[in-house]
């Protein structure tokens, strides 16, 4: 199975991307270089960043060793996400777009 994530509202009929390979767990939304994003775990053990304007994926996938079960995204941008009895910081760049 692969969750889609859909962007009700906005881009087109294309505004939704393949991600997940299962259900998405969390997901915590914030801007990126001025564009709003949704950042999700999913039960295949990945995190991701969206566009939400384009639905396209931001850069590539940070895996975790068990799913992510909660996210949380700090006012430096730093990315929290809760997995099993762990909490894990993905410190990335978000206002660069960068990749995570």
């Amino acid at each position: 199975m692969t969750a889609v994530v859909g962007v009700h509202g906005v881009g087109n009929d294309r505004s939704h991307q393949t991600g997940h390979a299962g259900e998405v767990m969390a997901m915590a939304s914030t801007m990126l270089g001025g564009h709003p994003v949704a950042v999700t775990a999913g039960i295949d053990c990945t995190v991701r960043v969206w566009d939400l304007g384009t639905g396209a994926p931001v850069g590539r996938p940070a895996f975790l060793p068990e799913s992510g079960r909660a996210i949380q995204i700090t006012g430096t941008g730093d990315i929290l996400v809760g997995f099993g009895w762990d909490v894990a910081v993905l410190r990335c760049p978000l206002d660069t777009r960068s990749a995570l």
